[in-house]
């Protein structure tokens, strides 16, 4: 039986092989569609089972990433906070000395006001150090910084922190009420000594809560790190491509379309030779 299309005769025997020649054609143009965009699912129709996983993947992926750098953004911060802290600490001390220095009998009131003026000095230093210590704009030591979240994964999962105030407004002696902005050595140096050993553990309270969050994020971070890679290896066995695989059946496919074409060739071939025959 003959298929007659226009002048050109076409055997029913050969619709099956221009059936399979479209096929390795279309598995050729998969392959190395998948090959040279390194996935195996390009399109829902690939595996729209395996596309609906990966994309939920992804999305956490992503998530996780944008979580780890929240995390080292916060470290930045509360290392910027803590280094700041450790200038006013090493001002503390200083401020000691002269409370203690202006506590010796030996010495005339004349002697105190020097002391005192030293004294006002590193304090406006100290004040200084709160008021203009900041971090992306936003002061840190002035007391204003308070509840501010830092996401630890992908979900939304937060750490809070809030930072005293470490100006000498805020520090001070709770038992007494003075604040070491009233402190003068000149006047009344005996309770200059019990308002700056409160300020000292003010401040040593605020530089250990910011080294236990320090602390804290890095673990939250490597956690993160840790979930990031086995999901990125999860959805690269879902959305990827096998080279080695799809590189081997490109080939075979290849093999087989120069076969069906020299097939093809020679029907060709034979079917001129049958009207040569019949002319």
């Amino acid at each position: 039986m003959t298929i007659e299309r226009g002048d050109t005769m076409i055997s029913s025997q050969s619709v099956p092989f221009f059936s399979t020649t479209k096929q390795t054609n279309n598995q050729l143009a998969m392959k190395m569609l998948r090959l040279s965009s390194s996935q195996r699912i390009n399109k829902a129709a690939d595996d729209a089972a395996g596309l609906a996983i990966s994309e939920g993947m992804r999305g956490q992926i992503r998530g996780d990433r944008m979580a780890t750098r929240n995390m080292e953004d916060f470290q930045s911060l509360t290392r910027t906070a803590e280094g700041a802290l450790s200038q006013s600490h090493d001002i503390f001390q200083r401020m000691r000395q002269l409370a203690v220095q202006a506590n010796n009998g030996t010495l005339t009131e004349s002697d105190r006001n020097v002391l005192q003026k030293e004294f006002s000095q590193i304090r406006e230093t100290l004040d200084a150090i709160g008021r203009d210590t900041e971090f992306n704009t936003q002061p840190l030591l002035d007391g204003s910084f308070t509840n501010k979240r830092a996401i630890t994964n992908a979900n939304g999962q937060s750490l809070q922190l809030s930072i005293d105030g470490s100006t000498s407004d805020y520090l001070g002696s709770v038992v007494s009420g003075q604040s070491l902005a009233d402190v003068d050595l000149s006047s009344d140096p005996r309770s200059a000594l019990g308002v700056i050993d409160e300020s000292i553990a003010r401040i040593s309270h605020t530089r250990s809560t910011l080294g236990s969050t320090d602390n804290r994020l890095n673990y939250a971070g490597s956690l993160a790190q840790t979930h990031l890679l086995n999901l990125q290896q999860a959805e690269s066995r879902i959305r990827d491509a096998d080279i080695a695989a799809e590189s081997i059946q490109l080939n075979q496919y290849l093999a087989m379309q120069q076969a069906q074409l020299s097939a093809q060739n020679m029907g060709i071939g034979m079917s001129g030779m049958q009207i040569n025959l019949l002319q």
